[in-house]
């Protein structure tokens, strides 16, 4: 359990928050993606969890190859994996939706 006077320090507590609104939006990007791929797309359960495999294996491979860009220089601050993100959500809209029943 943390000692509630570790919420005294802004830093702390700022930090806390920021992490809890983060992992938020991200457990509701899985969730509402999975469900989007199951039940707009007909997606199986397995190919939708399938499906959200190559993420969590690029995530390790992107700080590093940041460094090999032309002209990256100091702290890496996101913007390549923002918009590499900002392109690829798009790209759901272009899968075929399935047959609806009659």
């Amino acid at each position: 359990m943390v000692e509630m006077r570790l919420f005294r320090s802004r830093v702390f507590a700022g930090g806390t928050v920021t992490m809890m609104l983060w992992a938020f939006g991200i457990f509701g990007i899985y969730f509402f993606t999975s469900i989007y791929l199951q039940n707009i797309l007909g997606f199986s359960p397995t190919k939708a969890g399938l499906a959200f495999v190559p993420r969590p294996c690029a995530w390790p491979c992107s700080p590093r190859s940041r460094d090999r860009l032309p002209g990256a220089e100091g702290e890496p601050d996101g913007g390549l994996g923002m918009a590499v993100m900002a392109w690829a959500v798009p790209l759901l809209r272009l899968a075929p939706a399935p047959p609806s029943p009659a």
